[in-house]
């Protein structure tokens, strides 16, 4: 499971780099959402990725800087580090700070963005801590390729896996519609 966290936490910063330099090259706010919703669900990846391979629990949550804060002190101030090093202009600590509190829920709110409107912080923090954090995670060693997988089971094993897996995604789905 770790490396799939992994796998997916590089997967998501691929498309927000990528995102980012279609972004440029469009102007305006063409790909502005689903360039930061990649972007800020690659940090939470990343950081999860981090805190499994440090063994250190945390629940169901999304919020940056909650996940942030449950990171040992030591890769807090590697992260910080990095930032400040790559944009001298996060070097006051308040700054940095405010940026992170204003993208900590960035993943909701530019899904959303037509309802709640643009979030107003710096998207260069926000490429600045993605690089940060995901730099910090290949440092620890973190890093994985996509590899191709051996199945021994055959096409009718595989179908019907699959027809369990959708009937069971069917029932589970259809329980939290009908409490709605």
């Amino acid at each position: 499971m770790k490396k799939m966290v992994i796998f997916q936490a590089k997967s998501f910063y691929n498309a927000y780099i990528n995102l980012e330099r279609i972004n440029e090259q469009a102007g305006g706010l063409y790909f502005f959402a689903p360039m930061v919703i990649n972007g800020a669900f690659a940090i939470e990846i990343a950081i999860k990725a981090i805190l499994m391979n440090l063994e250190i629990p945390f629940e169901k949550e999304h919020n940056l800087v909650v996940l942030f804060s449950l990171l040992p002190q030591e890769v807090q101030n590697d992260i910080w580090k990095w930032v400040k090093e790559k944009t001298p202009e996060y070097v006051n600590e308040k700054k940095r700070n405010d940026e992170l509190i204003l993208i900590s829920e960035a993943f909701t709110q530019c899904r959303y963005f037509y309802e709640l409107g643009i979030p107003p912080f710096e998207t260069r923090f926000l490429s600045s801590f993605a690089n940060a954090v995901i730099g910090v995670m290949f440092k620890m060693g973190l890093n994985v390729d996509c590899e191709p997988i051996n199945c021994d089971k055959s096409e009718i094993e595989i179908s019907e896996l699959y027809e369990k897996n959708k009937n069971k995604t069917i029932s589970n789905n259809m329980k939290y519609i009908s409490k709605k």
